[in-house]
């Protein structure tokens, strides 16, 4: 069984409910589609424990809940099920009449819930978020040289060149937003998308650092204090493109980097943030870490960094890679192709998605997890081989 040590609802308070349904307007930022409004709510499934949630039928059918339950998630929140953006916002009046206040990854549709009713309030949440702000949380010897982009400035780009940020308020993820820039030329076509998509008056230039890795780390900020949670180490397709993450205990997230991330969650914590928050840390050759973004939210890896260390003792394989995958055939086609891997355990699925709830342009099925290998190698090779199998 893939259990967790220590599950997320230790963490949070009470009267917190898992509520993400929200508004594509909120996610334009983050490149995503219609169909992603209601598949983020299959988000963090079986690792919130006896929480109140609101989640889309296509992410927990019966037969979806059993597949997961019987793969080691331990599924035991009060879910309530929705299948149209109406019934998943009554769900939530009922929670909040209730005494519940609701969180998720991003913010919910604009002057819907009022404040009061939300683990973070929208605005609180949009100043922590924004990389704009990034200097008021963070110790300046952590940032790199940063500013803001102002019309008509072409600047003097350094040799290593800069990244340019979208550095508003909206909620932004998995690099959308960010564009290296290594000479004139890329500088002025990465503004030109800005400017396409609507966000060039907030724009962050940093100067790319040299760094030979870099993480997420996970924090969890209560009322009493912040607890890190782990670390996944970022995988780039490209400068500033992250494609997964992996966990590889021979690299080692470093305890000066645990103390910079509590630090840092401190400050949050004294202006009311609570809930789970990650920063995307790298460090150069010579060990000096930079923060380059801060993420006040349920993260991508949040699942995997938290069920890692139950599946690896489980399995006996050290290293877990994530992954996300569409398929051709049916859910239960493919729920039954993964059931003997998962047995074999070196599969572990956090989310499934059953496409006929989602409309004629979902994909039949796909699923979300993490492959395990003894090594960086045979989980890359796992994972390709997962791939051939749906």
């Amino acid at each position: 069984m893939a259990n967790l040590l220590t599950p997320i609802d230790v963490f949070l308070p009470d009267d917190a409910a898992f509520m993400a349904r929200t508004e594509l307007s909120q996610l334009r930022r983050l490149g995503m589609n219609a169909m992603n409004l209601d598949t983020i709510t299959g988000s963090v499934l079986g690792v919130i424990g006896r929480r109140p949630s609101v989640r889309h039928q296509a992410c927990v059918t019966d037969k979806i809940l059993a597949f997961l339950t019987d793969a080691g998630l331990p599924i035991s929140e009060d879910i309530r099920v929705y299948r149209n953006a109406d019934q998943a916002e009554r769900h939530a009046d009922g929670l909040i009449a209730a005494g519940y206040r609701l969180f998720g990854p991003y913010p919910l549709r604009e002057g819907r819930f009022p404040p009061q009713a939300q683990l973070v309030p929208s605005s609180l949440w949009r100043s922590l978020n924004s990389k704009a702000n990034l200097g008021q949380l963070v110790p300046s010897q952590y940032l790199a040289p940063r500013w803001m982009w102002h019309e008509g400035e072409v600047p003097e780009l350094p040799a290593d060149g800069v990244y340019l940020k979208y550095g508003g308020t909206e909620a932004t993820g998995a690099g959308h937003c960010v564009r290296y820039c290594r000479d004139t030329d890329s500088f002025a076509r990465a503004l030109d998308w800005f400017q396409a998509e609507g966000c060039a008056d907030h724009l962050v230039v940093e100067q790319a650092i040299d760094t030979d890795i870099a993480w997420c780390a996970n924090v969890s900020v209560t009322e009493t204090g912040c607890h890190y949670l782990g670390a996944a180490e970022q995988l780039l397709d490209a400068p500033g493109q992250q494609s997964g993450s992996m966990i590889d205990p021979d690299f080692p997230f470093p305890q000066s980097g645990i103390d910079l991330v509590i630090h840092i969650s401190e400050v949050a914590r004294a202006r009311g943030f609570l809930g789970i928050a990650g920063f995307d840390i790298g460090r150069a050759a010579d060990g000096h870490l930079t923060v380059f973004d801060p993420n006040f939210r349920i993260n991508a890896c949040t699942s995997q960094i938290l069920l890692h260390p139950a599946a690896s003792a489980r399995s006996g394989l050290g290293v877990s890679r994530s992954f996300h995958i569409t398929s051709k055939l049916t859910v239960d086609e493919l729920t039954s192709r993964l059931t003997p891997i998962i047995a074999d355990g070196w599969l572990v699925p956090t989310r499934v998605i059953d496409g006929r709830w989602l409309g004629a342009d979902a994909p039949p099925a796909a699923c979300t997890g993490f492959v395990l290998g003894s090594t960086r190698e045979e989980a890359a090779a796992n994972l390709l081989l997962l791939k051939t199998m749906v």
